[in-house]
């Protein structure tokens, strides 16, 4: 008989059950959230989810969406993906923004940047430096209030961003990163919802001004997804290794392509296994680091292009706008008067000195503008 596992969850204003036959699935979700686990639902109005990973066919239900992941190489993780969007796509009351929040009892900031720029560690060693812990990679922003909202999750760590003796606090992950229980890094974790007061944007250097996607097909042969990303003007693909259905492409930034390559993965959503976005970013932490304070409007241009939410855009969503146009400009009213700066990632040291005089120095603007 197959044993099956329920766990119940609290997430923000979501309420949600998973039932599944796979422990390895609910063990993936269990290790990032954690935190927001309870004995029962605590609303009547309770998001299912069911995955069933035994049997002839995998799948996964959410609410009254339906996800056949019969012959995906990696079921457990694949259905996890789906899951964490599902939950954003469940949230429309919240912008779900990407980066890493921290409160100094007075100021509250606001952690961003491409993956890579060391965001999570930046936010694990503040913690460690008294700072109280909101959220890490999710910054979920009520659109009713504005107000931040906690999202206490795990960190995700490198092993080596761990000072000596902290390997033992790593739970087993998924990839070259491990999750780190908040409780297990610091006993200050908010409870309310608190305005956002500073936003940092992390600048890793020597950005490339290509996009990397990384494309696994559910069918081998002909693709029409890959058809017509060469008919707007993309490069060729290229094959990953000897299974046809894993493909990369590279291609020059601007010029619209990343709204094309988006509408076209939503046409071909249902032949699509997965579409990801695998930039990399090489910021070097040994020279000195730069603070300088940006305008609202290139804040909110980098928040844009590093936006976690697949279906932002919806029509349903009027506080958000239905097009990146209107989004842009909601944005930007919402992030107007809050100081931005962008920060020239370096020594780890330095860039929380200039962080700590940041948020107790009244003259941001003629300090940092260097």
């Amino acid at each position: 008989m197959t044993q099956r596992y329920q766990s119940f969850y609290q997430i923000l204003c979501l309420s949600l059950s998973i039932t599944t036959d796979s422990g390895k699935f609910l063990d993936r979700f269990d290790a990032d959230f954690h935190y927001f686990r309870r004995e029962a639902c605590e609303s009547s109005a309770c998001l299912q989810a069911l995955f069933q990973l035994s049997g002839e066919n995998a799948v996964l239900r959410l609410g009254s969406s339906e996800h056949d992941i019969t012959g995906h190489p990696c079921p457990d993780l694949y259905a996890y993906r789906l899951l964490l969007r599902g939950l954003f796509e469940h949230l429309p009351d919240f912008l779900i923004l990407q980066g890493g929040v921290v409160h100094d009892g007075r100021s509250t900031l606001l952690i961003t940047g491409p993956p890579g720029s060391g965001k999570s560690t930046l936010v694990y060693h503040l913690l460690q430096l008294g700072f109280a812990y909101l959220s890490d990679e999710f910054c979920p922003i009520e659109l009713a209030t504005g107000l931040v909202h906690p999202f206490p999750r795990s960190l995700w760590l490198a092993p080596d961003a761990l000072p000596s003796g902290g390997m033992n606090r790593l739970r087993r992950g998924h990839g070259w990163k491990r999750p780190v229980a908040p409780e297990g890094i610091t006993r200050r974790i908010v409870g309310n919802p608190l305005p956002l007061t500073h936003v940092v944007y992390l600048d890793p250097g020597h950005q490339t001004n290509c996009c990397e996607l990384e494309i696994g097909l559910k069918s081998a042969g002909p693709s029409p997804f890959l058809a017509e990303l060469r008919e707007i003007g993309l490069p060729p693909a290229t094959r990953m290794g000897a299974d046809d259905r894993e493909w990369k492409i590279r291609y020059p930034m601007g010029r619209g392509m990343g709204e094309k390559v988006l509408q076209l993965s939503r046409k071909y959503e249902h032949q699509l296994w997965i579409i990801y976005r695998k930039d990399s970013v090489t910021p070097d932490f040994s020279v000195t680091p730069v603070l300088k304070s940006i305008p609202v409007d290139e804040l909110c241009f980098a928040l844009l292009r590093d936006l976690k939410q697949w279906r932002l855009f919806a029509n349903d969503r009027p506080l958000v706008g239905n097009s990146p146009g209107q989004f842009f400009a909601n944005l930007i009213e919402r992030m107007a008067g809050i100081p931005a700066y962008r920060l020239q990632v370096g020594e780890r040291n330095a860039m929380i000195r200039l962080l700590h005089s940041m948020l107790s120095d009244g003259e941001h603007e003629e300090k940092y503008d260097r």
